[in-house]
């Protein structure tokens, strides 16, 4: 990994990293508040999000939780997610996405994500309009705007028989 874009990166990346040393390996999130050194690049890391189990990078674009072993993270809005080759993401301490939400006209081919405080409104068209919020509230609050606003355009338009 070159960079990281998305929290689903940087679960990826946390999940597939092995402490350096054994004090590394007792560090949590609180420890890394100065940056996250990733390929040459330091991510600076939101403070006041951050706690012993949560990663919050200051841009917003970004945020994982720690799961220990045994969690069932299946059926929230933030699935853990198998991957193959590896044993079932449950049976063992993981990061995942801390605060994600997609929604999708597939008749009109447009699209909310929110990860963490970014809002990215997008079509198939190649349009996209990103926003990074405040807070994860003014986030989730603009998606679901957003959302509605699509949603309302795409029932117009398209009937349960399409």
């Amino acid at each position: 990994m070159t960079h990281i874009t998305c929290s689903r990166e940087l679960a990826a990346l946390l999940n597939d990293s092995s402490p350096a040393t054994p004090e590394d390996a007792t560090e949590t999130p609180i420890d890394w508040v100065d940056g996250l050194w990733v390929n040459g690049d330091t991510y600076d890391v939101d403070a006041a999000a951050t706690t012993s189990n949560r990663l919050a990078f200051a841009d917003g674009s970004a945020a994982v939780e720690w799961k220990p072993a045994g969690s069932d993270c299946w059926g929230s809005t933030n699935p853990c997610g198998h991957v193959p080759g590896r044993p079932d993401a449950r049976e063992r301490a993981h990061w995942v996405p801390a605060s994600t939400a997609e929604w999708a006209c597939a008749h009109d081919n447009v699209g909310v994500s929110r990860d963490w405080r970014t809002v990215n409104v997008w079509d198939a068209n190649g349009y996209t309009d990103t926003t990074v919020y405040d807070t994860v509230a003014e986030a989730e609050a603009a998606a679901e705007r957003e959302v509605a606003a699509l949603a309302e355009i795409c029932s117009e338009h398209h009937t349960d028989e399409d």
